[in-house]
C-alpha cells in the first residue's frame, strides 16, 4: 500500500478548498524507506486525532525539528524524570528481591542443618 495518500493532488486541493495561504505554503514530498509499520502507526495516530496523515507528519516533523534547533532532547526532560524513577523503582525491587531469597536461603540452610542433626541421632541410635 503507497504511503503518498495525497499524490497527484499537489497544492491545487488546498485552493479549492479555499485555504489559499496554506496552498502557497505545502509542497509534496515522497519521503522513502519509511517501513511499513511506521506508516500504519502514523496512519492509526492521525486518525486516533482526527487528523489527515499529511497535516498529522507536518506537525510531529515541525516539533521535532523545532526541538533539535533549540538543542532539546527528543525526550522532554519530565519523561526522563519519570524513566529515572522508574528504574530506581525496579532497582529498589530487585535489592529487595535479593534480600528476600537470601533470608530464604537461610531458612532452608538451618533447616538443612537440623534435618542432617536428626538423621545423624537417628542412625546413631541404629
Amino acid at each position: 500500500m503507497p504511503f503518498d495518500e495525497t499524490a497527484g493532488r499537489g497544492t491545487a486541493d488546498a485552493g479549492r478548498n479555499g485555504d489559499d495561504e496554506q496552498a502557497d505554503t505545502r509542497r509534496q514530498y515522497t519521503i522513502k524507506g519509511i517501513e511499513t509499520e511506521t506508516v500504519e502507526l502514523m496512519r492509526t495516530a492521525a486518525r486516533k486525532q482526527g487528523m489527515k496523515v499529511g497535516a498529522w507528519i507536518s506537525t510531529r516533523l515541525r516539533e521535532a525539528a523545532s526541538r533539535a534547533l533549540a538543542g532539546e532532547s527528543e525526550t522532554p526532560k519530565n519523561e526522563l524524570s519519570e524513566l529515572r524513577e522508574y528504574i530506581r523503582r525496579i532497582e529498589q525491587n530487585q535489592h529487595e528481591e535479593r534480600e528476600r531469597l537470601r533470608a530464604i536461603q537461610d531458612e532452608l540452610n538451618g533447616m538443612l542443618k537440623t534435618q542432617n542433626s536428626i538423621m545423624s541421632k537417628i542412625l546413631s541410635t541404629a
